[in-house]
């Protein structure tokens, strides 16, 4: 039966109505005859198949041929331009935005910025917190000349966190500072070996734990025999709290002119001999040190003396003109020794660059309890502990009010006023209780920092300088400076030991 479908041109829509249902009824009628379910089933298929080659022609014949990938060496010399052309605005856009950004940071020239500066942001000091009672005075040692080496003890700021890539320009030419920190630009400076004893994230009180300003010592009486451990804590002279092991100063520590090793465990300390270390300082120079031991009870400290003394009787310490330094390593010799309790314990860092110029820096992330009588006997504990007359006290570079060591002070004074570049009440204390030895590295960097590293000043930072804030050019974020930030820093204490006659 065949069954024949025409369309009819200009027919309209009832009629096609018409003509559609005509149709379902004679398939209707044909589909009720069982007889030709095989040709209803084959004609069903030719439709399906008819219909699929169909789209798929229709696809073949109308795909438009512009939509083809294309490689950039197919591209036509007309899109080539276009592209190039299309480049071309986007680097103009670039730099016009880049102009349009220096023209709104409206660069100003040094001389110009030092006339605003002194017409714009404020000088005045505030008054400086009250001073402990104290045997220390900020009287300054004429340098006597003998070559010392530089530690710099502090914080995160000393050690050089988030320093970072960058260069600056000096005198006209481009130095890379990549990842400075400042004891590493005051080296460089001095031509002096300084070493960098910076611990990310230490308090005041731990510092000068570190560096042997506040005393440790051991909490029981303890017999060391030979290469074997013994069980103890070592903690706090002052409150007799458990010293971590995490500052990673404690690892090798001096205890009675012995080095031992630490070893840590939740709640103690385990200590063992090391006979490979020897103390850098003369046998006269230790039996000095051991007078600082703080052995509980005189006969105990004298008992060590004559220790000491018989031991540079058996081994004295200078050689004879005729006698030759051996490369033979010496022989271990073993020995027990009793360790009373309250026995001071040095670190070896604080023991071994004892008579080093001391650069400190401490305070910014607390220890002294907002106080800062505690915190100027802690600065005078590290500078008397080795009786160290060559020193320098850095100020904070934290802008006023951020630093979180200090709760007593705000963005301005009690008036309202911003500090610009006058001492801060923190800053004045620091300076009434060291005097020359004292520089202000808030307001260096403001003064200089730009200076230093080539970088033109804006209005930006006269806002900036205003409020008593380092210049963000000289930052890495809020608190800790950049690779250029360091530089400057270190310049600025190179400058101050040159004033004080510590190196030129």
């Amino acid at each position: 039966m065949k069954i024949k479908l025409k369309r009819r041109k200009g027919t309209n829509k009832k009629q096609n109505n018409q003509n559609l249902r005509k149709f379902g009824e004679r398939l209707n009628v044909f589909f009720s005859d069982r007889k030709n379910v095989a040709v209803t089933s084959l004609f069903v298929i030719i439709i399906v198949i008819a219909s699929v080659c169909g789209v798929v022609g229709w696809k073949k014949v109308n795909r438009p041929k512009n939509k083809e990938v294309l490689t950039t060496e197919a591209l036509s010399e007309t899109e080539k331009i276009t592209t190039t052309q299309a480049e071309t605005e986007t680097e103009t856009e670039t730099e016009t935005e880049t102009e349009t950004e220096t023209e709104t940071e409206e660069e100003i020239a040094y001389e110009e910025f030092d006339e605003m500066m002194e017409e714009e942001v404020p000088d005045e000091d505030q008054a400086p917190w009250e001073l402990p009672p104290r045997t220390m005075t900020s009287e300054c040692i004429p340098y006597d000349g003998q070559y010392r080496e530089i530690s710099c003890w502090g914080d995160s700021m000393t050690y050089g966190t988030n320093s970072g890539p960058g260069s600056i320009t000096v005198n006209g030419m481009k130095k890379n500072v990549s990842y400075y920190s400042y004891p590493q630009t005051l080296q460089e400076l001095t031509g002096i070996t300084a070493y960098n004893f910076g611990m990310p994230g230490a308090t005041s009180d731990e510092i000068a734990m570190m560096q042997g300003g506040l005393a440790m010592k051991t909490d029981r009486t303890v017999t060391v025999k030979d290469t074997n451990e013994a069980e103890l804590r070592i903690i706090r002279s002052d409150n007799n709290e458990f010293i971590s092991n995490d500052w990673g100063f404690l690892d090798d520590v001096y205890i009675l002119n012995r080095p031992f090793n630490v070893r840590k465990t939740e709640g103690w300390h385990y200590i063992s001999r090391i006979y490979e270390l020897e103390l850098n300082s003369e046998v006269q120079n230790s039996k000095e040190l051991v007078m600082l031991s703080d052995v509980k009870g005189k006969d105990s400290n004298a008992a060590v003396i004559k220790e000491t003394e018989a031991v540079e009787k058996e081994n004295p310490s200078k050689e004879t003109a005729t006698q030759k330094p051996t490369t033979e390593p010496a022989t271990p010799a073993y020995e027990t020794i009793t360790i009373p309790e309250g026995t001071r314990v040095y670190t070896k860092t604080a023991i071994d660059h004892s008579g080093d110029i001391l650069i400190l820096e401490i305070g910014s992330n607390g220890g002294w309890e907002n106080d800062y009588k505690t915190l100027i006997l802690q600065y005078d504990a590290m500078i008397q502990e080795f009786g160290c007359k060559y020193y320098i006290v850095v100020g904070d570079t934290d802008d006023p009010g951020t630093s979180i060591g200090d709760l007593s002070q705000g963005e301005t004074d009690a008036n309202g006023n911003y500090i610009g570049t006058g001492d801060t009440s923190w800053e004045a204390a620091l300076r009434l209780a060291y005097g020359d030895h004292f520089i202000n590295m808030r307001t260096y960097l403001i003064e200089n920092g730009l200076k230093d590293t080539g970088i033109m000043p804006t209005k930006d930072d006269l806002e900036n300088y205003k409020r008593g804030n380092i210049s963000k050019k000289l930052r890495s974020d809020w608190t800790h400076l950049n690779c250029m930030g360091y530089y400057s820093k270190g310049k600025g204490i190179y400058l101050k030991g040159v004033e004080l006659g510590y190196w030129s």
